[in-house]
């Protein structure tokens, strides 16, 4: 009873906000060919803009893995609540068995996002598992840039979480696929990781000059 009284409570705190939020999508072309088309994909963006896009499953078909600790609990229902389909499992627990039905549910031609510095930083730095999930879905990366007008920041957490302000602007880019290729290249390489940085840092940058113009 008390879960389900503290998932009532986030959910409808979340919402209320969400509802005075003016959101933009800014989608590439070729990922709009590939919703249309229903294949699967993942996005690829930074920890802390995690709030800032939770209520995305909205506008896309969507499967993500969420950790199997009584705070992943209260994650799997909010994100289930908003049509996600979950897959549990984290780096300490449950690793394989979660990254395998994450594929299942992948190939199915839904969507995933990925916080590419996760779980626990360091941050803004890719690490591997996103190229991995690539490699086995076959799925293309998307990098995703997100700006916000306004918001509030935890300065404490390692990722510097934001959450929008009520009313405030938000933008989301989707640029076009990181172009790589998926057989011959090692998930590790660092060259993947430098070079998706650069693509999400452009995404981001549109993201920002778009909201500059609103």
């Amino acid at each position: 009873m008390k879960n389900y009284i503290k998932f009532a409570l986030v959910y409808l705190l979340y919402h209320s906000l969400y509802f005075t939020w003016r959101v933009s999508y800014v989608e590439s072309e070729e990922f709009k060919e590939d919703l249309k088309n229903k294949n699967s994909y993942l996005l690829s963006m930074w920890h802390g803009s995690e709030l800032s896009v939770l209520f995305i499953p909205y506008r896309y078909k969507l499967a993500a893995l969420v950790s199997q600790s009584k705070d992943g609990q209260l994650m799997t229902d909010v994100l289930q609540a908003m049509g996600v389909k979950i897959a549990r499992g984290s780096s300490s627990k449950g690793a394989v068995s979660g990254f395998k039905a994450l594929i299942k549910l992948v190939k199915t031609g839904l969507g995933c996002i990925f916080a590419v510095d996760g779980p626990k930083g360091p941050y803004r730095k890719i690490k591997p598992g996103l190229f991995e999930m690539a490699r086995l879905s076959r799925s293309k990366i998307y990098p995703l840039g997100v700006s916000v007008s306004s918001y509030w920041m935890s300065k404490k957490s390692w990722n510097k979480a934001i959450l929008p302000k009520p009313f405030a602007k938000i933008v989301i880019v989707v640029g076009d696929s990181y172009k790589y290729d998926l057989k011959n290249t090692d998930p590790r390489s660092t060259d993947l990781s430098n070079e998706l940085s650069l693509l999400m840092h452009g995404a981001e940058q549109e993201s920002l000059h778009l909201l500059a113009h609103k």
